[in-house]
């Protein structure tokens, strides 16, 4: 294999595929949010908060390589769940009754 080049075994292509199925789970999540009433998008932003402290907490119990993690895991980590409490905290996500409103 030349100096450079991945070439993933079966394990990780299992791996990226499940990490592929979950993101398209979470985006599904995101547009059916915008479709419920305020307090469930709420429990929703909480569930994904959740989520990403879970990762946090794998990330630190199952450190990988040099135990840093990866920059693109930092950004997710810390960039979505501080959108997600900016959002909880300012109600900004009150989507469905401003459209029912008359």
């Amino acid at each position: 294999m030349s100096e450079g080049k991945l070439k993933p075994d079966e394990w990780h292509m299992s791996i990226f595929g499940i990490d592929f199925a979950k993101n398209m789970m979470i985006a599904m999540q995101c547009y059916v949010g915008t479709k419920m009433d305020f307090e469930s998008q709420k429990l929703l932003a909480y569930t994904m908060i959740a989520m990403c402290i879970m990762a946090i907490i794998n990330l630190i119990v199952h450190p990988v390589g040099d135990g840093k993690p990866p920059p693109p895991a930092i950004a997710y980590l810390s960039i979505v769940p501080a959108v997600y409490a900016y959002a909880i905290m300012t109600d900004t996500g009150d989507a469905k009754s401003k459209k029912t409103k008359k």
